[in-house]
């Protein structure tokens, strides 16, 4: 072939190539125009993008039987984020603003501390954006995180069915982390709900309490609006302190094409004798309310950035 004719063959492949890859792009996953002036701008685009994503999503799926375990479906690699599977666990376990798991150590009381870990368990409940799913791990695959004097260690300890173990350990506040959970997501036609088996524990080691949590399930929707979210009921429970609290992430209803997600409500209990405490109410991307079960007063359990900048901190108590 001439030297030229074929130079521009290739030329005109790697063009088609850049094409084919322009359409398979995802939106990211962080806002940076998010209140700024072009942020309707972006918003727009972003819609576009998650439009096209939703497309890409049901197309992949509309092979798959309903009630299918999607324990081994293989996901195209143009959804996956640049992150693995490890990565995000050992990420949701710290904070990057304030710091709710050291708090936990820092409590007066049993029921102070103990209503900060439900502030630190809900702050765990962090979405990943649509349509963007992260890789997963092989066995036997480690990821380490350091944190201020939080340090995490996770290894993905079983590959079928897929099981990821977590350690983590902060000396000067004297608390450790042990995770182990299991993903299972099934498809059931307008959604995939993924039921995260497992167990938790935080030790607050000075208190020689122990926390054992849940985790929610996380739901992808698909039909009438897209979009992922937490859902279903989580426990948290120390027999050293005799509490417990049962908390009920509520999904938006089906027929309805608004509405915000994160809802959560849920109640603090005395475990010998199920007496009623605190109730909780509010949205865990927004801010959440605890209010004694005998009192009108009430105070800010946690609570975004948007609220600490509005002055609404963290134990501020309200009449």
């Amino acid at each position: 072939m001439n030297p030229a004719v074929q130079r521009e063959a290739c030329i005109n492949e790697a063009e088609v190539a850049a094409d084919e890859e322009e359409e398979l792009f995802v939106s990211p996953p962080l806002e940076p125009f998010a209140g700024g002036g072009g942020g309707n701008i972006w918003k727009q685009e972003r819609a576009t993008d998650n439009q096209s994503t939703l497309s890409r999503v049901l197309d992949i799926l509309k092979s798959v039987a309903f009630g299918s375990d999607l324990t081994r479906f293989q996901i195209p690699v143009q959804l996956n984020m640049p992150k693995s599977q490890l990565q995000l666990y050992g990420e949701s376990v710290y904070c990057v603003s304030d710091n709710l798991l050291d708090a936990c150590a820092k409590g007066s009381t049993p029921l102070e501390r103990f209503l900060r870990v439900i502030a630190w368990h809900i702050s765990t409940t962090r979405l990943a954006p649509f349509g963007q799913t992260p890789f997963n791990p092989i066995l036997g695959e480690t990821h380490h995180v350091s944190c201020g004097n939080l340090n995490v260690f996770l290894e993905q300890v079983s590959h079928h069915p897929p099981i990821s173990a977590l350690y983590a350990t902060n000396e000067p506040a004297n608390l450790r982390l042990q995770w182990w959970q299991n993903p299972a997501p099934r498809f059931y036609g307008h959604k995939v709900e993924v039921v995260i088996q497992g167990k938790r524990e935080l030790w607050l080691d000075a208190h020689k309490e122990v926390y054992e949590m849940t985790s929610p399930n996380l739901m992808i929707q698909f039909f009438p609006t897209f979009g992922n979210e937490w859902v279903g009921s989580t426990t948290i429970k120390c027999s050293a302190s005799d509490l417990e609290a049962t908390l009920i992430f509520h999904s938006r209803p089906f027929y309805v094409w608004w509405g915000s997600i994160g809802q959560i409500t849920g109640r603090v209990l005395k475990s010998s004798s199920q007496a009623p405490l605190h109730e909780i109410s509010g949205f865990y991307n927004q801010i959440l309310v605890l209010k004694k079960s005998t009192q009108k007063a009430y105070f800010i359990l946690c609570h975004d950035g948007l609220h600490q900048r509005r002055g609404d901190w963290n134990g501020e108590c309200y009449s």
